[in-house]
Formats: structure tokens, sequence, C-alpha cells
């Protein structure tokens, strides 16, 4: 990494100057005991401190010395924010930093995201964002993109709660797009609410929520048609027992959707938890192209990686449907 590229990162990460304290008057500061005092002092070394490690991280070269520069910076702002229990400056510095060099995975710090997202740095750059917004809701750097980020890892991290989490973090941006809450800049809104109504409607599926699930991909589906989306909508409705219905969506997107579908699982541009989950929308895809075997295949797959319960009977009745097809003379493999 080159030095200017490590300079403008670490600025970004850090910020450009610790915010000052809205009492900060003179009288504020002259009349402050000798424990806020300590606490202020406290809190502008620990900052700059953090800022400091940040800048060597940047520009380290070994991976093992840029993490623990990252893991000291972090500790750094955890000592801010215990100086300053109200600020919420440390906590955005240390969201930057987990998701720059930890979850983001951006290209000059790819050796220290692995292949699979580190769940422990996941769930710490969570609590950076829930304590923003706890001790300052309206703050204009508590994004839509920070939201949807955060909706994203929960969903990824599938534990207890997150999921309901997600859900209720997509519905809080849709409330925004409504205009409810109307202090984010939001670009193309209509593109925007339709990807956000897809991941809800994908999260109220995980949830066992197939009425809602179907409802929330019609109208993503009405603002802007996506074969992604489609398969969703089609998964949603075999599930909720609509197979007839469930084709006649995929049949919508066109004879290359399976094709264009496979191109975006293969190309990483679409996730699904847990891993087997995408075994049922291939085996949905290659049962509509009519290669039966290999639909076989994917449904069996989808019933051996234990993947939502709830959903293998469906997925039971697709296996004793397509193995008589396959057992009938004359008929199509």
């Amino acid at each position: 990494m080159t030095r200017a590229v490590a300079i403008a990162l670490a600025g970004a990460l850090a910020g450009a100057a610790i915010p000052a304290r809205a009492d900060d008057s003179v009288w504020a500061v002259a009349t402050r005991t000798p424990d806020q005092l300590l606490a202020a002092r406290s809190y502008a070394e620990a900052m700059m401190a953090g800022d400091d490690a940040l800048a060597l991280a940047a520009a380290a070269e070994v991976v093992a010395l840029r993490a623990r520069l990252v893991d000291r910076a972090l500790r750094h702002f955890a000592a801010a924010s215990a100086a300053r229990p109200e600020a919420i400056a440390p906590h955005v510095r240390a969201a930057s930093a987990l998701q720059a060099f930890f979850v983001e995975c951006r290209r000059t710090f790819a050796a220290l995201c692995g292949r699979r997202l580190d769940a422990v740095r996941a769930r710490a750059l969570i609590a950076e964002w829930d304590a923003i917004e706890r001790k300052a809701p309206l703050d204009p750097r508590l994004t839509e993109g920070i939201l949807f980020d955060r909706a994203i890892l929960h969903t990824k991290l599938d534990g207890p709660g997150d999921l309901e989490a997600a859900r209720d973090t997509y519905q809080r941006l849709l409330d925004r797009l409504r205009g409810l809450a109307p202090y984010d800049a939001i670009g193309d809104a209509r593109n925007r609410r339709a990807t956000i109504l897809g991941n809800l409607a994908e999260t109220h599926m995980m949830l066992g929520d197939l009425e809602a699930s179907i409802e929330a991909y019609r109208m993503a589906e009405e603002l802007d048609p996506d074969v992604s989306r489609g398969f969703g909508l089609a998964v949603a409705l075999d599930r909720d027992d609509q197979g007839e219905a469930a084709r006649q969506v995929l049949r919508g997107h066109g004879d290359e959707a399976f094709a264009r579908f496979i191109e975006l699982v293969t190309s990483g541009r679409v996730f699904f938890v847990p891993d087997g989950e995408v075994a049922y929308y291939l085996g949905m895809g290659a049962e509509l192209a009519g290669d039966h075997l290999t639909a076989l295949e994917h449904f069996e797959e989808f019933v051996r990686s234990g993947a939502h319960p709830r959903y293998q009977r469906r997925a039971r009745e697709h296996i004793a449907a397509l193995r008589a097809r396959l057992a009938a003379p004359g008929r199509r493999r």
C-alpha cells in the first residue's frame, strides 16, 4: 500500500478533529471539577492514540502487525468511551475501523477479512452501530447505508434474534423512504426500495412468515423486476404450496432466467443463509428447465444440508415427484 493511500484511509477512518463537547464554553471549562477535567484529558488522549494506531495499521505491510494495531486502536476508542460515556465519536471511529479492516473486505485489507465472515468482528461492529443509534438516533452519521449493512450482517450471522433485528431494520429503512423519518437522503429511491423489500421478503421467509414474504416480494417485483427476487418469490410461493403460481413467476422472467440466476450465484452477487438454502432455488430452476435429474440432486442436497427444517417437507415432495418422473418409462430425464 502506498503512503498516500495509507494516509488517505487513516484520515477517512479517524475523521477530522475530535468533536468538541456541546458545553465547551469558557465558563463550562472553567467550572469543571478535577474529575471532569481528568476525564476530558483522558478522552482526548485516548482518541488521539486510537487515531495514531489506525494510521500505523493502514501503513503496515505485515498482516499480523496490522491486526494488532487495529486492536490497539479499538482499545483506545473503548477507553475514550469510558471517559465520556455520552460521546459517540469513539463508536464512530471503532465502527469505521472494524468495517474497513475486517468486515467490508476492501481489496487493500483482504488479508484481514478471510474467506468467511468473522462473526466476532461482525458482532463487535454491530455493537458499535447499536451504541451510536442508542446514544444519538438522529445523528446524520447513522446513514441509510449503515443501517442496510447492519441488517445484512444480522442476516449472515443468523443467530438468536438476528433475523428479527434484520427485519426491523429493513422496516425502518422503508419508513425512511416513505418520508416518516426524512433526515437521511437516499439516491434512487425506487430501486433502493425494491432492494430493501426483497431483503425484507427473504427475512420473512427465513422467519417462517410466508404470507408477509410473498407480499413483500410482489411489491419489490412491481417496483423493479429482478431475476433474483423473482426466484425468491417463486420459492416463497412454492413453500406455501402454490406450485403453479411459482412456476408462472419463473416463466415470466424468460427462458434465460435460470442461467442468469446461476450467474448471480456463482459470481457471489447474491448470498444464502444457511449455505444449503441455495440448493432449493437451484432445484426449482432445474425442474422448470426440464432437467429433472439435476433438480432431484439439488433438492436432495437441500434436505441433506438441514437448512430451514420447516421447509423440508415441501422439498421431500419435490424429491418424490421427481423420482416418479425419472422412473416412468419414456419420460424426460
